[in-house]
Parts: C-alpha cells; sequence; structure tokens
C-alpha cells in the first residue's frame, strides 16, 4: 500500500437488531475493499437505531472535521422496503443514491452538501500547509486530497486539483530575486 493513500472513515448504518460478529465481518469486508484500492481505513463507526438529522455530533464527521479522512465509505445493508421500515437520515440522504448499499464521498463533496463547514479560502495557510506536505515528498494529487480534508477552499471549483496545487506552489516571478537582494 502507497504511504500515500487515500484515508477512509467508514460507516456502517444498522437499523434494528445486527450481531456483534455481522459488524466485525462487515468491518473486515469493509477493510478489504479499502485496501482493494490502494487505500487505508483510518475508522470505522456503527450507527445502530435512530436518525441523525443533527449531524454537529456525528462521530463519522468529526474524524473529517479533524482533517484525518478524504473519503466517507457509507454502508447501509438492507435499504428500506426490503425489511427495513426506517426513512434515511440526513447523512444517508446526502451520500446514498435510492437503491444504493453503498457509497463513496469525497470531503469536497460533503462540504458542498452541507454536512461539513464550507472550506475556506485563505492562501496563505493553504501555502504553508502545501509547503510542509511538498517537503515530505508528497505528489501533489495527495497534497491536493489533503487540502480538501483539511478545508481549505481551491481557488476554483469544488476541489483542489494537482495543477491548482502546483500553480500555489510555483514561486513568484522574481520572487528569488527579491529574496537574494534582502539577503545581500
Amino acid at each position: 500500500m502507497s504511504r500515500f493513500s487515500v484515508r477512509v472513515a467508514a460507516q456502517l448504518v444498522a437499523r434494528g437488531e445486527i450481531a456483534p460478529d455481522a459488524v466485525r465481518r462487515l468491518e473486515r469486508n469493509m477493510r478489504r475493499l479499502c485496501a482493494e484500492r490502494g487505500h487505508r481505513l483510518v475508522d470505522f463507526f456503527v450507527e445502530l437505531g435512530g436518525h441523525q438529522d443533527d449531524l454537529s455530533a456525528c462521530p463519522v464527521l468529526q474524524v473529517f472535521r479533524a482533517g484525518q479522512a478524504d473519503v466517507l465509505l457509507l454502508l447501509r445493508p438492507g435499504l428500506p422496503g426490503k425489511g427495513d421500515p426506517t426513512a434515511p437520515d440526513r447523512l444517508e440522504r446526502s451520500c446514498l443514491k435510492a437503491g444504493e448499499e453503498i457509497s463513496w464521498t469525497p470531503t469536497w463533496l460533503l462540504r458542498k452538501r452541507g454536512l461539513l463547514d464550507p472550506a475556506l479560502w485563505l492562501p496563505t495557510f493553504a501555502f504553508e500547509r502545501a509547503s510542509q506536505l511538498a517537503a515530505l515528498e508528497l505528489p501533489l494529487d495527495a497534497i491536493a486530497r489533503r487540502l480538501d480534508a483539511i478545508g481549505f477552499a481551491p481557488p476554483s471549483g469544488d476541489s483542489w486539483s494537482p495543477e491548482q496545487v502546483g500553480q500555489l506552489l510555483r514561486p513568484l516571478p522574481g520572487a528569488g530575486r527579491a529574496r537574494a537582494q534582502a539577503a545581500s
């Protein structure tokens, strides 16, 4: 697995009874699914029972608010109409399409759908963080995912692209000359 893998936080939505061994089996399957895609499962949550329409304290979203995950893997086995009379809550409505039992939702889309606070356009802070990540020799696409996860808005579009990161890290014309003159 690459050290620059996508960081995934997963949530199993279980309405009604679910045996602990079934939860463990589903978690193993999610870990395997992530590994097959070259991703890393950073956390696994189980939502049992009622709706969560107020997502301010939703544990899986806290991982995203802390900038520790890039993609939400949401699994809801047993869709409504298949023995589960419970209507989907806000997280499910935002991430799962009708008839889906699993979804992969990136951070930028969670923000766009109002599940996370809007990203901030702070180019100075984005540059500082991107520079730190570049010093760790992360590729531009990995830096882009991290800037999205942290909550820095891209200059345009919904999510950072490797090209935008490259532009952010590119020195301004004459910047090196100005530094050299200041040093002398």
